[in-house]
């Protein structure tokens, strides 16, 4: 499952230290990896890209006082905005795989080209076990 969440900060450079410091915090509700998004017009416009083994670890992590405690030193200014989601379907030039059936993904690469995101991931099972979907 991935949280995603997004923040102003007062100061990027203030934050990323303080952030780094909660790598306790996250592994102790079984986060396995983050990316992190700088706003395109605003440096102190972050989305946190959080990766967890479960909904439940998931929210556990956004319930553990600390948390709001690292938020507050690290100068977050505003509520986060948060959204969960789970990898279902990846698309890569012109070609897009189905990941319904196969199994969860192990990495990604997020890159934003003209205002689009695309996600291209490689997963625990065999690309060949997921049906190939040809884009129109």
């Amino acid at each position: 499952m991935y949280l995603v969440m997004q923040n102003n900060v007062r100061d990027y450079d203030d934050w990323k230290p303080v952030f780094d410091a909660g790598e306790t915090v996250r592994r102790r509700h079984g986060c396995t990896g983050h990316e992190i998004y700088r706003g395109g017009d605003d440096a102190n416009e972050l989305t946190i890209m959080l990766e967890f083994p479960s909904r439940e670890a998931g929210e556990a992590f956004l319930a553990d006082p600390e948390l709001k405690e690292r938020m507050d030193e690290a100068g977050v200014l505003s509520k986060p905005l948060q959204a969960r989601f789970r990898a279902f379907q990846i698309s890569s030039h012109g070609q897009c795989c189905d990941h319904s059936a196969v199994g969860r993904p192990s990495k990604r690469v997020v890159a934003s080209a003209a205002g689009r995101t695309s996600i291209k991931s490689s997963i625990s099972k065999p690309l060949a076990q997921s049906r190939r979907i040809q884009s129109p």
